[in-house]
């Protein structure tokens, strides 16, 4: 039972003052009350540049407001600035695709950022026409493949491309695949050893749902792509796919919600005109497929009661098990709780939940970042969410999503977005006025959590 702050005082006093006891408790000498309430140490950041004041920016930074002269206040995204997509590691740098405004248009292009943090450059993946999402990267041993989504007449179009990292940045291009007309426009790619998958949501009419389908390709061949098929459920509405490799194949999560029974009579109300409450409760599922995309096992929920799930992030761990964190708020569709949900899925099925709780953390999705090559004191698994304050929150995680050290911003991050991690070194992004500016931070683990997220509901 918890107890009031009067009851509190009043078996305070009770202590001191015990019934029939004529002395008075001795007070504390001011020395002592000096040394019962220590002053707060400050806590030592975790991050510092790998090489103080070295960035390469992409796009055209403009004018900049007096606030930011100095560097140590963040610029808000502007219109029309540089969108990032994804990023990964290949080799011993970075790259992260992005949308940028040129001419009257909208260019594609993949920046590359060595580990150094000097010398970065970027290729032109061409015009894009609609209103499309950034490129998606993918990278496994030699071979880095980017998606890049454009629109024509028949409607919205994948294309594939292979990137050359050598002496020049170069591309060369490859097959395509049809995505049909519809609103959505999530899509995700993903390498392994031998072969690389492509996956999609898309608006099947017949039926009257979305669906995820899937194509697969020869990793050193991705002018061959297979026909598209489905690989989400048949009684469901299906969107927002996202992959990750494992160990012999690839995880794929989306998010589904059970079909109702329609009247056959009725008109099908367009999707972009359903209001968001109008979809739902949607379970996160999640399936193994193997190097072709073929399932290799049912779907399963990650969450067990289908709740209002708004983001969510995958990634595959190297013992083979898969990590999800997602944000969802069961009774007020529309806006996130302060909390974030974890679900570790193991190679043979269980399922291990924990939740975070944290009243400092804002709206949008929470990121997880791999370092598959974190060594000592960096940690193999981060963490980073959004916070009310509009900085960057940060913490190294442990497999199952609890906290190994605490949840905060950074003083050399401050509101940036980080991308991606390799060997202790995190990849960042900064907006600029229309620009972006990329660099490199050198991270390690930090003091241990006070607390550990509370276990989930089974």
């Amino acid at each position: 039972m918890r107890l009031s702050r009067g009851t509190v005082l009043a078996l305070v006093i009770a202590g001191l003052v015990a019934p029939g006891c004529k002395r008075r408790a001795p007070q504390p000498s001011s020395s002592a009350a000096a040394s019962a309430a220590p002053t707060p140490q400050p806590v030592a950041p975790r991050c510092q540049e790998s090489v103080p004041g070295a960035v390469f920016t992409l796009g055209d930074v403009g004018p900049r407001s007096p606030a930011e002269a100095d560097g140590s206040v963040d610029e808000p995204d502007l219109p029309f600035a540089v969108e990032l997509g994804r990023a990964v590691t290949h080799g011993e740098h970075f790259y992260v695709s992005a949308l940028r405004a040129k001419g009257a248009g909208t260019t594609a292009v993949v920046a590359e950022l060595p580990s150094s943090g000097r010398g970065g450059r970027f290729v032109e993946l061409g015009k894009t026409h609609g209103d499309v999402e950034p490129p998606r990267l993918a990278s496994y041993g030699g071979a880095l493949i980017a998606a890049v989504p454009d629109s024509d007449a028949g409607g919205g179009v994948l294309r594939m491309a292979r990137l050359s990292t050598g002496a020049t940045l170069g591309v060369t291009w490859g097959g395509e695949v049809s995505e049909g007309r519809d609103d959505s426009k999530v899509f995700d790619v993903a390498l392994s050893k031998q072969r690389g998958v492509v996956v999609w949501d898309q608006l099947d009419r017949k039926k009257d749902r979305s669906v995820i389908s899937i194509a697969s390709f020869a990793a050193e061949q991705i002018g061959s792509i297979s026909p598209a098929r489905i690989v989400s459920g048949a009684e469901e509405d299906a969107e927002a796919p996202q992959l990750s490799t494992r160990p012999g194949g690839f995880w794929l999560a989306w998010l589904g919600r059970a079909l109702e029974k329609r009247d056959a009579r009725a008109t099908p109300m367009p999707s972009a005109d359903i209001p968001l409450i109008a979809f739902g409760a949607r379970r996160l599922m999640l399936v193994p497929l193997d190097e072709n995309g073929a399932r290799t096992g049912e779907p399963v929920s990650i969450n067990p009661v289908p709740s209002h799930v708004l983001v969510y992030d995958l990634v595959g761990l190297s013992d083979g098990s898969a990590l999800v964190a997602w944000r969802d708020d069961p009774t007020s569709p529309g806006a996130e709780g302060r909390a974030v949900q974890f679900a570790r899925i193991a190679s043979g099925g269980e399922i291990t939940r924990s939740t975070l709780q944290d009243e400092s953390v804002g709206a949008g999705v929470p990121s997880l970042i791999l370092d598959a090559a974190a060594q000592k004191k960096a940690s193999p698994l981060w963490l980073s969410l959004g916070s009310v304050t509009d900085e960057t929150k940060l913490a190294a995680i442990s497999p199952t999503g609890a906290l190994v050290d605490r949840l905060d911003s950074e003083p050399t991050l401050r509101s940036a977005e980080p991308l991606a991690a390799r060997a202790g070194l995190l990849f960042i992004g900064r907006p600029k006025g229309l620009a972006v500016e990329l660099s490199v931070l050198r991270c390690a683990v930090g003091a241990p959590a006070a607390a550990a997220p509370t276990p989930g509901l089974d």
